[in-house]
């Protein structure tokens, strides 16, 4: 199913549309592109629809939205998202240990974490501003909220040059 026009249909998918077979009923209306709201979701939720995309993608045996730059885009994101998870349910285990486990060993685990989520927290917002082609920093979509909140979770709880301040005292004190 190759399609020549030289335009692009784009579809944002949300509650109403994240069914998979509303998916298929979009895609085979002529839909090029999908843009998945995450306002009014959860990580996992989109997880599922992204998986539903991909799953109509192997059905029509068509990449939907085949731009090379997004798709780096969103891998980064991806990773980031990842990592700071990771980051935060070590920091977790750490402190699950209680105060007899090392001291330096909970507070780098914190620290790293506190790091990597706040970083990634920001970098992602700030790149679905420019994935979205700027909407957003201003009121005219909601995005701007969780940028807001991404610069506001950043500073709570110690800025990231305070963590890495004291993760770099903690090297130092084990050499």
């Amino acid at each position: 199913m190759r399609r020549t026009r030289r335009v692009k249909i784009v579809a944002t998918l949300g509650p109403a549309s994240y069914a998979p077979e509303m998916i298929e009923r979009l895609f085979e209306a002529g839909v090029d592109v999908f843009r998945i709201n995450m306002s009014h979701s959860s990580f996992d939720v989109v997880k599922k629809v992204h998986a539903a995309v991909r799953a109509t993608e192997a059905q029509f045996g068509r990449p939907i939205g085949s731009f090379q730059a997004v798709q780096h885009h969103m891998a980064d994101m991806s990773t980031r998202i990842d990592a700071a998870g990771l980051a935060a349910w070590r920091a977790v285990w750490r402190c699950s240990l209680g105060s007899d486990a090392n001291a330096g060993g909970l507070e780098a685990a914190v620290a790293i974490a506190k790091v990597a989520a706040g970083d990634a927290y920001v970098e992602t917002t700030l790149m679905a501003h420019q994935l979205h082609g700027g909407i957003g920093f201003t009121v005219d979509h909601d995005l701007h909220l969780w940028s807001d909140r991404a610069r506001a979770a950043a500073l709570a709880f110690g800025t990231r040059e305070d963590h890495l301040r004291a993760l770099g005292s903690l090297v130092a004190r084990a050499r």
